[in-house]
């Protein structure tokens, strides 16, 4: 019992015990759907999605796989990963939508 103490005493351990905490204390989620034509968010949905398709979109993800070399190539490993990750959630926005919907708790 006291090397598990000590095992939480550590950063780490702290971590996975506010996780576990998190996780047994949700509820019920309830996930949106994409905006139905009527809806609030249906015009800035659909104007961000058009943009997105279109020649802005190519080229936008094309800056960030050039950025993203750019920062590998100067050896900056964690930016270069982290644009390609917000290249690739601009590129599958649509689909990130349609998937996982926004959580509420």
């Amino acid at each position: 019992m006291r090397k598990t103490f000590r095992k939480l005493r550590g950063k780490t351990g702290l971590v996975l015990l506010a996780t576990t905490a998190v996780v047994a204390a949700a509820g019920t989620a309830l996930a949106l759907p994409v905006p139905a034509a009527g809806d609030l968010g249906y015009d800035i949905y659909t104007l961000f999605m058009d943009i997105k398709d279109g020649p802005v979109g190519y080229a936008g993800a094309g800056i960030g796989i050039a950025g993203a070399a750019f920062l590998g190539y100067k050896s900056q490993w964690i930016p270069a990963i982290g644009a390609l990750l917000g290249t690739g959630a601009i590129v599958k926005a649509d689909t990130i939508v349609q998937s996982l919907g926004a959580l509420i708790g």
